[in-house]
């Protein structure tokens, strides 16, 4: 299974691991060190037997049900505003000149894997960079992210390793002014639950639902986590001087449906919950907060190999990603 392109919704911390970024490393005290401060070895499964698999059982737990961020989602209580005259169109951003918005993002991810080798490995990140809005004057915009600090903490086998990385800018080009790639594109997806807009024009307290889906990669066969999104004109409050209409969205990608043929048992549950605010004015996103897991459970089959007498049998996976975006216009 590729968990990377499972994953893809935390593109951010995805990409920075496969990018292979340089940076400090700092071996902390675990507890899988001796009295004498050397490490001891991590503990290994032992060799399989013919016919047996190489890879460890263990009991999966059940899918997670609530993001741990959810609740931190702050709660931000600005003075009601008048409905803007221009309710009546939806809400779009303005790219049809040139000019940069700036904002600080941030993000956190909590993450656990398990896939049958030497036991769980736990990992959490915290990112802080620049993310650049730049229109191009012909409805089109490209996004830069440019990390100024990147945090990252691994325990593998009860061994703790922190690292601080640098990670190259990454940028998405050619988005439209309803926060979609025209043409389509792997990030529409993330594009949609990070800046989200409504398909149509909304009245307060109206709704309106879109179709989302997330790539699912089973031992080269390419299925879906299918699902839908839900945004909410909760209201229009007062910012800045300015109108904003806020936003909340609810989304739900858990559906997998396991064509005939492919072999596996597989649960999915991915779900995000998120507050927004988009400037009736200025036509831009004023500041953002989303908070978004994936959760995966299953047990695949491993082929055999004539060269490896061992292999074969079934190999049980386990991954959570756990993460809260937040934005705000400087």
């Amino acid at each position: 299974m590729n968990l990377k392109k499972t994953c893809f919704i935390s593109i951010i911390i995805l990409l920075l691991m496969a990018a292979g970024c340089t940076g400090k490393e700092d071996e902390k005290t675990a507890k899988g060190e001796g009295e004498s401060g050397e490490q001891e070895p991590a503990k290994t499964s032992k060799k399989a037997g013919p016919g047996k698999s190489l890879f460890e059982d263990f009991e999966l737990t059940p899918v997670m049900k609530k993001s741990q961020f959810a609740d931190k989602l702050s709660k931000n209580t600005y003075p009601d505003a008048a409905t803007p005259a221009d309710a009546g169109a939806p809400l779009r951003w303005d790219f049809s000149k040139k000019r940069k918005l700036a904002y600080d993002y941030k993000q956190k991810v909590k993450s656990s894997m398990d896939m049958g080798m030497g036991g769980p490995s736990k990992q959490s990140m915290n990112a802080a960079a620049k993310l650049s809005v730049n229109a191009k004057g012909n409805n089109l915009a490209d996004i830069v992210l440019k990390f100024e600090k990147v945090s990252t903490e691994m325990n593998v086998g009860g061994n703790t390793r922190s690292m601080d990385m640098n990670p190259p800018p990454i940028a998405i080009q050619d988005i439209g002014n309803n926060s979609v790639i025209p043409d389509g594109g792997q990030y529409n997806m993330l594009l949609k639950l990070l800046f989200p807009l409504p398909g149509k024009a909304l009245k307060v307290g109206e709704s309106a639902e879109s179709a989302a889906k997330l790539p699912f990669n089973v031992a080269g066969s390419l299925l879906w986590i299918k699902g839908k999104t839900v945004l909410t004109l909760v209201r229009y409050v007062t910012v800045d001087n300015h109108t904003c209409a806020y936003v909340r969205i609810d989304s739900d990608i858990s559906k997998l449906d396991i064509p005939e043929g492919v072999e596996g048992k597989y649960e999915t549950r991915c779900i995000g919950k998120g507050f927004f605010y988009f400037d009736t004015v200025d036509k831009c996103f004023e500041s953002g907060e989303l908070a978004f897991f994936m959760s995966i459970r299953g047990e695949m089959p491993v082929p055999r190999s004539p060269r490896m007498p061992d292999s074969g049998g079934k190999r049980k996976i386990s991954m959570d990603n756990d993460n809260l975006i937040t934005f705000k216009r400087k």
